[in-house]
């Protein structure tokens, strides 16, 4: 699977640690691919300490974005939502 992979877990680590560096049009890019590989790949690629940065960087770069990017963001974190609460705790 995926998720397991060792290329894919060291890119996911390497967005989340470099996410703070993201300007707004990457945030929202970023968050939806992630729900991409969420919602169509069921490959869970946001952990809370994923969440917590890329939450942090999207209020950080909110008024430098663009209607896309509003957009791109609004869309991925509402995907990104559906699948949270459709997914049960622990998992």
């Amino acid at each position: 699977m995926l998720r397991e992979h060792d290329g894919f877990v060291e890119l996911i680590a390497l967005v989340t640690l470099h996410c703070s560096e993201f300007e707004a049009q990457a945030v929202g890019n970023v968050l939806n691919g992630r729900a991409v590989l969420q919602t169509d790949l069921g490959v869970m690629s946001v952990d809370d300490k994923a969440a917590l940065h890329l939450v942090c960087v999207v209020e950080s770069t909110s008024r430098t974005m663009n209607a896309q990017g509003v957009a791109t963001t609004l869309h991925a974190l509402h995907e990104l939502d559906a699948v949270a609460g459709a997914t049960p705790r622990g998992r």
